[in-house]
């Protein structure tokens, strides 16, 4: 079996252009969150396989006439992929001096702007995964992972299939090209598989875990030279191809944990449109997709794709993060699609018209050009992260512009963490002082500070057990992408951990964003839930699930001597970040209250989550419930601010500021936690 190359279709192939046109409308349709488009995200599968069967093709065409030249590959991917690249970067390098406001949001850009530029950015937006991790829509240039993944594999096919087609292997009528074809594949979807993680997908980012769906699409010609023979199959096979992708568009949500093996579906769909293409001109889904309409759209798919998401991005940005279908078509949609027909005559038309006189002698002076430019574009990206990102901050003080908490060995000797005993030196800090543990997700983590200096002043000192995104709970975890989170795990092995210390601990305080557990508001595309059972399955009372997981938690508290226990509920949670909003607001000389909260949107879960903490406080001697939302809502509003000073440090952790002000106001209930005043009633 043979992998062949484009052939004859080294000429023009419109089809493949209407492919393009299918792909780039399913990834408009969703980021801009048009009905029926909530799969759209498979158009980037689709792209990837279209390189892989162009790209692939080309260098084994090149190969076997003895034509290849690796200058010349890489100039050709130079013009084909930097010019109009560079351009974006530069112009929405300019449009975002007028939108970003804060100092993260100028840092962060600058960041992504340099590794678009040196088109890398996969790598840097898979580091900056994570539980505080800004929002998708926050991120101009996120989208460029993509032309990352693109380019790092553009790296890696010309050593792959030279090695793949070595003289030997090419008198066995490149069979060896083929079974290492079919390897490739299989190696890189089980990594898919295996790498795909709700906190840090690593399967979603990185070119080795994307390989097999540009292989799939060279694998296209083989499938093709099988189906010449068979005229109904090949046209039944191609409407096919065309429904699966159309059907993964319109099935397929954000819910889903991505990839995984669901990029097959989509792959498979354009494998067989490509290979109905090839293998007969006659094709209904040939002829379909070379109508004008669908060409007119693949032509300038490349510079749509570029333009959408940084406008669409920067209009939400301006306007406070409000996803109106309305403005997003007219940004993302229609606005995007005229700057792409521009440039399509502006840049791209012209570079491939002169591409040839370009490479007839000067592919070293175009690959360093392009290696030059690409340098020139990160400096924009540099100064944002060097010089703007930090002069802004310089004119901020630490109460407008609150910094999120850590917990480090150097400010708390006594982390716990897992399996961990104590960390040594944690019994010689607390010596002569009385121990209490702070217990809970990220939540507790920001409240550590003013926790230990209310600690401090008690004569006392904290044990911390956290982990982010889980809620202290030792008989239910959490489901994440249908996934358990081992939380249960990390709270019965820090509690051993407790019980081996030698130390006694006397007093504790239990805090998590217990909302967010049960299905209700988060920051993920996701919802969080309770879950009992080993099959992973979320618990039919999610309520009731908290409440009894929380008072076998408490009961685990008591039995290691813990005597006074303290439950935080949650602080009510926001569509924007407190300070960010804040400081947009009043540059845009909008209203403080802009981005505060009708109290009654969050009344119900709330008064839900109250009633189940409640049913575990009134229920056990010695344990009291504390409620922030009393103190940061009034009658009808919540706010994120107090008196013009920013009390959150997101949309959800309150800040140092915030935090003294929740804790202020309960100060008799820590002075009964901490021993020093005789129980208040209830």
């Amino acid at each position: 079996m043979v992998i062949r190359g484009k052939g004859k279709a080294e000429g023009y192939r419109p089809y493949v252009d209407g492919l393009r046109a299918i792909a780039i409308l399913a990834v408009i349709g969703y980021h801009i969150g048009v009905p029926g488009f909530s799969g759209g995200f498979v158009g980037v599968d689709v792209f990837f396989v279209i390189s892989g069967f162009l790209i692939i093709g080309h260098i084994i065409d090149q190969m076997r006439g003895s034509r290849f030249s690796l200058t010349d590959f890489y100039a050709r991917r130079v013009l084909r992929l930097m010019p109009l690249l560079l351009t974006v970067i530069l112009s929405i390098a300019g449009l975002a001096a007028l939108v970003l406001i804060t100092p993260d949001e100028f840092s962060d850009f600058g960041r992504s702007a340099t590794a678009a530029a040196l088109m890398i950015s996969n790598h840097f937006f898979l580091d900056r995964q994570g539980y505080f991790d800004t929002a998708a829509e926050a991120k101009p240039l996120l989208h460029t992972w993509s032309l990352g993944v693109e380019a790092q594999f553009y790296v890696a096919a010309p050593v792959l299939i030279w090695l793949l087609t070595r003289p030997a292997a090419m008198a066995r009528h490149n069979r060896g090209l083929f079974w290492g074809a079919v390897a490739i594949v299989l190696v890189s979807l089980a990594g898919c598989v295996l790498f795909t993680d709700p906190d840090r997908n690593r399967a979603f980012f990185l070119m080795v875990c994307r390989a097999w769906e540009f292989v799939a699409g060279a694998l296209a010609a083989v499938l093709a030279e099988r189906l010449r023979r068979f005229s109904i199959v090949t046209h039944v096979l191609g409407m096919l191809g065309l429904a699966m992708i159309v059907a993964c568009v319109y099935l397929y949500s954000p819910a889903l944990l991505y990839p995984s093996w669901y990029p097959i579906i989509p792959v498979l769909g354009a494998v067989f449109v490509i290979a109905a293409g090839e293998a007969d001109a006659m094709t209904p889904v040939r002829r379909l997709l070379a109508t004008p309409p669908f060409v007119s759209l693949g032509l300038v798919s490349y510079g749509w794709y570029l333009w959408h998401w940084p406008l669409l991005t920067l209009g939400r940005i301006y306007r406070f993060g409000d996803h109106a279908l309305a403005a997003d078509l007219l940004i993302g949609g229609a606005l995007s699609l005229l700057l792409a027909t521009a440039t399509y005559f502006a840049i791209e038309r012209p570079v491939a018209r002169n591409k040839s006189r370009l490479l007839t002698r000067r592919r070293s002076i175009t690959v360093g050009i392009g290696i030059a430019a690409s340098l020139a574009a990160a400096v924009p990206g540099l100064v944002y992260q060097k010089i703007v990102g930090p002069a802004v901050s310089a004119t901020l003080t630490a109460e407008n512009w609150p910094g999120k908490g850590m917990l480090k060995s150097v400010d708390d000797a006594c982390i716990v963490r897992g399996k961990w005993a104590y960390q040594s030196g944690c019994l010689q800090a607390a010596s002569g002082k009385t121990l209490g543990l702070l217990i809970g997700d990220s939540h507790a983590r920001e409240s550590y500070a003013p926790l230990a200096a209310m600690a401090d002043k008690a004569n006392a000192k904290w044990v911390t057990l956290v982990r982010p995104a889980c809620p202290p709970l030792l008989s239910a975890d959490v489901v994440f992408f249908g996934q358990s989170q081992g939380c249960v795990d990390t709270w019965k092995s820090g509690l051993d951990a407790l019980r081996d210390g030698q130390a006694a601990i006397s007093f504790a305080v239990i805090q998590a964003n217990w909302g967010i557990y049960v299905g209700g508001d988060n920051a993920f595309r996701a919802s969080r839930s309770l879950t009992t059972g080993g099959d992973g399955n979320p618990a039919s009372d999610q309520y009731r699930t908290l409440s009894t997981s929380l008072a076998d938690t408490v009961h685990s508290l008591k039995h290691l001597g813990i005597q006074r226990i303290l439950i935080i509920a949650p602080e009510p949670q926001f569509s924007h970040e407190g300070a960010a909003c804040l400081m947009r607001a009043r540059k845009m000389r909008l209203p403080e209250d802009t981005c505060a909260r009708p109290r009654v949107e969050i009344e119900a879960q709330h008064q839900r989550i109250l009633t189940a903490l409640n049913d575990v406080s009134m229920s056990n001697a010695d344990v009291r419930l504390i409620d922030p939302f009393a103190v940061i809502c009034d009658g009808t509003t919540c706010r994120q601010h107090r008196h013009g000073i920013p009390i959150y440090v997101d949309d959800n952790h309150l800040s140092r500021i915030g935090n003294d002000l929740v804790f202020g106001s309960y100060a008799g209930d820590f002075a009964w936690l901490f021993g020093h005043a005789a129980e208040a009633s209830r």
